[in-house]
């Protein structure tokens, strides 16, 4: 397991949706519990340079305020930010390599049980 600090992925769902490639919940641990936060995605685009770039989309809203734009639901400071891609790609990366022999078009799914 991949973890941080207290943060792990607890589930994620790789697919094709676009540019993103997967759903995701990261587990944060404290004294008191667990938080779970929900709706969390991996978008993968590419460079002017043709390179792979990834990272971590947040749950989000159409704003209020600007046409066409959204609103994140969770706020993270930039050090933060970069640790949970790291986690996250990390993740993403092990279970690609796990799973070479899952057909195309089904999508992966790591974690814990899955409510759907």
């Amino acid at each position: 397991m991949v973890e941080y600090n207290g943060m792990r992925i607890g589930r994620m769902t790789i697919g094709s949706w676009g540019k993103k490639i997967a759903f995701f919940d990261l587990v944060v641990t404290c004294e008191q519990g667990e938080i779970t936060i929900k709706g969390l995605s991996l978008v993968e685009t590419l460079t002017e340079n043709q390179k792979v770039n990834r990272f971590v989309g947040y749950p989000s809203k159409p704003s209020t305020k600007e046409e066409g734009k959204y609103d994140d639901f969770v706020w993270m400071d930039k050090d933060l930010k970069q640790k949970l891609e790291h986690l996250a790609t990390e993740y993403y990366a092990n279970m690609v390599s796990e799973d070479q022999g899952h057909l195309a078009d089904q999508p992966v799914v790591a974690g814990e049980d899955i409510p759907f």
